[in-house]
Parts: C-alpha cells; sequence; structure tokens
C-alpha cells in the first residue's frame, strides 16, 4: 500500500492511455488501471483522437475513475503521448495503450520499485497476446535494456518514467510515426540514465499495432534512428540482419500456411507456446 509519507507528497503514477475508434477494447483496458486504484495512488489520463465509433461514450461510463480525459483531433500516436506527459502531475508516469492490459498488482510492485531506489527508469517484462478469431495465444517476453543499442529491448507498456525525466531530456519525437518509443529510449540510454528491471509481466500487449502492420515504415524509421543516434556502421548492421530475418521468416510462413493452411499453423503455434510454458 501507499505509505503515509508518500501520500501527504500527493505523488504516485500518472497512466495515459491514448485511443482512437476502439469501442470494443477500451474498456478492458481502463478496467486494468482502475481496479489498481485502491493499491497505489494513481492518476488516470486518457487522450482520444477524435474517436466516432462509440469509443466516447464508453470513456464517459467511466468518468469517476478518470482524471483528465480529452477528446479532439491530434496529430498521432506520439503527439497524443506528449499530449498526455504534459497533463501528468504525479511523480512516475506509465503508458498503456488501448487494448494492452496493466497486470493485477502490478502498479504497486513499480511504485515501490521506485520509492525504495534512485531509478528514473523502472521496466518489467510482457505479456504478448496473438488472436486470430476466437482463439489466441500468450507468450513472456523478457527484457533488457543492455540491448537497446541493438534493438528495442524494452516494452513500452511495461516501463515507467519518471516524470522529471521527460521535463529534463524530451519528450517523444513526432518526427516517428512508428519508431518514437525507441528513439527515446535509446537516447535516455545513452544519456545514463538509471534503469531498473522487475522481472515479472507487467502487462499484456495485444499484437498488430502500426509496427507489425507497416513493416516498411518501423524499418525505415529504426534504420534512421540508429544512424542518427549511433553510427552508419550499426545502422548498416541492422538493414542487413532485418531485411534477411523478415525475408526468412515471412517466405517460411507462406509456404508453411500454403501447405497446411492458417488455422492449422495457429495451432501448432498454439501448441509451442504451451509447451515453453
Amino acid at each position: 500500500m501507499l505509505s503515509n509519507n508518500s501520500a501527504a507528497k500527493n505523488d504516485g503514477i500518472s497512466i495515459i492511455t491514448i485511443v482512437l475508434n476502439q469501442k470494443s477494447l477500451i474498456e478492458e483496458t481502463i478496467k486494468s488501471v482502475i481496479i489498481q486504484k485502491n493499491d497505489v495512488n494513481i492518476e488516470y489520463l486518457i487522450i482520444d483522437g477524435g474517436s466516432t465509433d462509440g469509443t466516447v461514450e464508453v470513456i464517459n461510463s467511466y468518468n469517476k475513475y478518470i482524471d483528465h480525459f480529452v477528446s479532439e483531433p491530434d496529430g498521432g500516436i506520439y503527439q497524443a503521448i506528449n499530449k498526455g506527459i504534459c497533463m501528468a502531475k504525479y511523480q512516475y508516469v506509465g503508458l498503456i495503450h488501448c487494448g494492452d492490459c496493466y497486470k493485477p498488482g502490478a502498479l504497486l510492485k513499480v511504485y515501490n520499485a521506485f520509492y525504495s531506489s534512485n531509478a528514473d527508469i523502472v521496466y518489467c517484462d510482457i505479456e504478448k497476446k496473438e488472436e486470430k478469431g476466437n482463439d489466441f495465444i500468450i507468450t513472456t517476453h523478457t527484457a533488457d535494456h543492455k540491448y537497446l543499442e541493438k534493438k528495442m529491448s524494452i516494452f513500452h507498456p511495461s516501463t515507467f518514467v519518471k516524470l522529471s525525466v521527460y521535463k529534463n531530456i524530451g519528450v517523444y519525437n513526432t518526427e516517428y510515426k512508428s519508431a518514437a518509443d525507441y528513439d527515446f529510449f535509446l537516447r535516455l540510454f545513452k544519456e545514463n540514465v538509471t534503469f531498473i528491471h522487475l522481472p515479472f509481466a507487467a502487462s499484456t500487449f495485444r499484437s498488430g499495432g502500426i509496427s507489425s502492420k507497416n513493416f516498411k515504415l518501423s524499418f525505415k524509421e529504426n534504420y534512421k534512428i540508429r544512424h542518427k543516434q549511433l553510427d552508419f556502421i550499426a545502422a548498416f548492421i541492422y538493414f542487413c540482419k532485418t531485411i534477411v530475418m523478415h525475408s526468412i521468416f515471412s517466405i517460411r510462413k507462406k509456404i508453411i500456411t500454403r501447405l497446411i493452411g492458417e488455422k492449422l499453423y495457429f495451432s501448432i503455434k498454439q501448441s509451442r507456446a504451451k509447451y515453453r510454458k
């Protein structure tokens, strides 16, 4: 539970959710946040990009649990995130996008890790949920910030940042539409901010976001970030490795699904995921 000393300081975690036209998914995300308000001091902010599909009505039904709600057109994912960060008042900030969910008790563990340490960033592992119809696969992925120069090795929905870091180093670069999170965390890594890893899955991430849907955009931006922040060699290695691996996996998937079908292919992936557990 939140200590009396911490409550007196009015500190806690500001949680930001961005959303646009996701009526069927937003409620699950909201519930995963508000259920933890009894554990830790939470300021909940929802930034909607001007939804027209009924998302706003769902959000308004939870109005008493939401501290700030904005619904207006914006310039995309990272502009919406930056808007929420500028509104946040609590000492620590977490981002959970629509469709993703926090695991029960996760925010208390994160808060306690911040409170008992000098960390600038607390990050955790993540569950990835891949869906096909009514079937799904959940796999757990381990985070490690030490590999940030090679890849996006921490997970946005399970990563929490001190508000002072955003104020001192800056927010997300809206020049990038897919990979601004990698640009941001790589920048922090190079600035030698303090990272602390908590070895548990803090959230469940639903696959199928912009980076997975638009490989070309993600690839182009990741190359540019490495070239700008690291050097040409790092960018060139990324270019070669990504092209080869993407080609191998894409061709392999096409061949297998043509031979056995999408449904059986997904069932095999489910079985392998269960076996790994």
